[in-house]
């Protein structure tokens, strides 16, 4: 592991933490969930990401847009799909469809509902073929049919709090 992976992975880990705490003091305990209202869109010039944010419908309903651009987005696993793919969801429970991560790294340790942070390029256009040659995995054709033509991350880094 590179020194620039390991501060990548490190500032991102910090910088979920952080938004964990100041999430904590938020909302009442009728409501245990994250109060995530409404996207933080960074400006891309000042910051190196082309978003930098919750997944919400605001980012869901643009995701496609962002093709190409590097991405920070938090929310929940919805389901691991296999060893290097899981979905994202909304932290907040808001019926948001999911989107589809792509890592190198084994994501088999990671729980349904479970807060992540994950950094990397947004690609329009899902095919387990590009998928397969970007990360050198095998991802099981069958099991990501549904994901085929519609964007998804190709996750650089994933974070747990």
């Amino acid at each position: 592991m590179s020194l620039d992976h390991v501060t990548v992975r490190s500032t991102a880990a910090a910088a979920v933490a952080c938004s964990l705490l100041a999430l904590a003091g938020c909302g009442s305990a009728d409501s245990p969930e994250p109060p995530v209202a409404a996207a933080q869109n960074n400006d891309p010039l000042s910051d190196g990401v082309g978003y930098s944010g919750w997944y919400v419908e605001e980012f869901a309903s643009q995701v496609g847009s962002y093709d190409g651009d590097d991405v920070t987005v938090s929310g929940k696993v919805g389901r691991v799909l296999s060893d290097h793919s899981f979905t994202l969801t909304n932290p907040a429970g808001a019926r948001v469809a999911p989107l589809l991560v792509v890592s190198g790294d084994d994501v088999t340790e990671l729980a349904a509902g479970e807060l992540i942070s994950v950094s990397g390029k947004v690609n329009a256009d899902f095919t387990v073929a590009d998928a397969d040659e970007e990360l050198d995995v095998e991802l099981d054709p069958s099991r990501h049919a549904a994901w085929r033509d519609r964007p998804y991350v190709l996750a650089s880094n994933t974070s747990t709090p």
